[in-house]
């Protein structure tokens, strides 16, 4: 229902008074230095400082969890191939590499976070005035809008195998009727999209998302960026120059 999309949207949404764009561009700059240091004791550190300051921006820690939690298998993943690259027994090399990815890994998506709070509009209007591509932010749109959507086609599923007293196993007969249960959400997936598209079609869509003025940008953002930018450039000269 649109309301209840609206309820999801607010209460997913955080109000940062902090200029999205500029934010974009500490992001970039902050991801970018995390992948080119190579000590762990400063990427944890720098860790340390974009969750203190995801916390002043009003991000909780119990949102930042839940978004580490979603990559968390992803990222054991990306561990356990790199601790055991180079075979058995494990290598005292292997282990500090993947150790140093799983740490850029980690602050990587910590960073991220402080770009990925706000209300789908500020992304459209953000894009927008950084003449993004339109297919870019219409993408973003139509994924935003329709991922609660599959969310909730999930939840009813759930309950209905609950319902019907499935208990989830390691075996031939869950496996097989998890087959037929994306079997079954893929081709009604895609024939949902055709009916979309009609149905976008229908109403004009030319592939071109309206969006409305993004904010001008204040002193204090900029301040803000640069400040942020000087501390991570800064660890970034240290760690090059004295513990490499």
């Amino acid at each position: 229902m649109p309301g209840e999309h609206k309820h999801e949207t607010a209460i997913n949404a955080v109000q940062i008074k902090w200029d999205l764009r500029m934010r974009f561009l500490v992001t970039f700059v902050w991801v970018i230095c995390v992948g080119i240091m190579a000590d762990i004791n400063v990427i944890m550190l720098t860790g340390i400082i974009a969750v203190v300051t995801l916390l002043i921006l009003g991000i909780g820690l119990k949102r930042l969890i839940k978004r580490v939690s979603v990559i968390a298998p992803f990222m054991l993943i990306v561990f356990l191939t790199l601790l055991i690259s180079d075979g058995f027994p494990i290598t005292e090399e292997a282990l500090e590499f993947s150790l140093l990815i799983l740490c850029r890994l980690l602050v990587s998506v910590i960073i991220i976070t402080m770009v990925s709070v706000d209300e789908i509009n500020c992304y459209l209007d953000s894009f927008s005035s950084m003449k993004l591509p339109d297919a870019l932010t219409s993408t973003l749109f139509l994924t935003q809008r329709y991922v609660h959507l599959i969310h909730r086609e999930l939840k009813n599923l759930q309950n209905a195998l609950n319902s019907r007293l499935f208990k989830a196993k390691f075996g031939i007969r869950s496996m097989k009727i998890y087959g037929q249960i994306t079997g079954g959400m893929t081709i009604k997936g895609i024939d949902r999209s055709k009916h979309i598209q009609q149905a976008m079609m229908s109403r004009g869509f030319d592939g071109r998302v309206r969006t409305g003025k993004a904010p001008k940008i204040s002193k204090a953002d900029i301040v803000k960026s640069l400040a942020a930018i000087a501390v991570i450039v800064a660890l970034t000269v240290i760690e090059r120059r004295f513990l490499i």
